[in-house]
């Protein structure tokens, strides 16, 4: 995890307004002092309030000093919150040095208290053996509490170790029944992983038509598995009406969102004008952009197609595989 998402799940697990980082004007302010006395007079909310000021945007090293200071008290004095997010720093070990042993321990207690967020990431690092040593039976006893409660990630966790038998028997019906409720949350991996088992049947009556509609909830949510998937099935009328130009839209959403597949296929389809006029240049440039992806088929398209090229067109495809390429780098870091 880096520093960046622990700063995320600073502010979103502690449900606060997200301070400035604290300064020595603000400290000077009348709100500030209040809140420094509750956290000086043993108030844990404050305290957390506090340590989230200072950490949110940690510019400095005495701010990450102050913020873990503050944070430990809060935990110290049993809030579920800050013992949850003092776990995750201590696992990620980017603000603080890696403390595996005593990361579990917060976490563990955080979820003990019953805070779903806290129960799902200790499944987590059960299910990984991040931290500790690995248990599919102890990951899916902690999943099973936090989906109890209602969390969609935890549910569809829930769902795929009852469908691969992972710490439990197998049971497909127990499966879907997890995988629906995290499906209609708008979790996007339970939305693929329930239209998967619609495809195949298991545990529940096969239905092309529900698991397009649930490939298209994904899809729709820019989950770009879920539009690889859904663009195949109009390209071969699997499930859908053959439509190879609904299969390029969705194919080139899934491609601009990473997927190394898509990439590939959309390349393929304006290579023989499948969906769309043949155009050349464009589908030099996402073989280009598959290739630096990773995809392993890109290369071989390439000299065959550059053969069938003005040298004009050749510097096109480059120019726009390139940028393509410097797109498909900020769509990932978040840019």
């Amino acid at each position: 995890m880096s520093i960046r998402l622990l700063q995320v799940a600073l502010a979103v697990l502690c449900q606060i307004v997200v301070l400035a980082p604290v300064s020595a004007q603000q400290q000077e302010g009348q709100e500030s002092k209040k809140l420094e006395e509750r956290a000086e007079a043993g108030d844990a909310k404050a305290q957390r309030e506090l340590a989230n000021a200072y950490l949110v945007i940690p510019s400095t090293a005495k701010n990450i000093e102050l913020g873990i200071k503050w944070l430990t008290k809060s935990a110290e004095s049993g809030d579920a919150q800050s013992q949850l997010t003092l776990g995750m720093a201590l696992l990620d070990g980017g603000l603080v040095p890696r403390d595996d042993a005593n990361g579990i321990k917060w976490i563990t207690k955080s979820a003990e208290q019953g805070l779903a967020e806290a129960q799902q990431m200790l499944g987590h690092t059960y299910s990984t053996g991040t931290g500790v040593k690995k248990s599919d039976a102890v990951a899916l006893e902690w999943y099973k509490k936090a989906a109890e409660q209602g969390l969609a990630t935890s549910q569809n966790n829930l769902g795929m170790m009852y469908a691969k038998g992972r710490g439990v028997a197998k049971d497909l019906t127990e499966a879907v029944k997890w995988l629906t409720q995290a499906a209609e949350k708008g979790n996007t991996s339970a939305q693929v992983n329930l239209a998967n088992h619609y495809f195949s049947g298991a545990g529940v009556a096969k239905d092309a038509e529900e698991g397009v509609h649930w490939l298209k909830e994904a899809a729709n949510a820019e989950h770009s598995t879920a539009g690889s998937f859904l663009g195949l099935r109009y390209l071969k009328g699997v499930g859908v009406p053959k439509n190879t130009t609904e299969a390029l839209k969705r194919l080139t959403k899934a491609a601009e969102n990473g997927d190394a597949d898509s990439q590939f296929q959309v390349g393929v389809l304006y290579a023989f004008g499948e969906g769309t006029q043949q155009d050349l240049v464009k589908a030099c440039a996402w073989f280009g952009v598959a290739e630096d992806s990773g995809n392993k088929d890109a290369r071989g398209m390439m000299p065959a197609l550059v053969l069938l090229m003005k040298p004009e067109q050749i510097t096109q495809a480059a120019r726009l595989s390139k940028d393509l390429v410097h797109e498909k780098l900020k769509n990932e870091q978040g840019e």
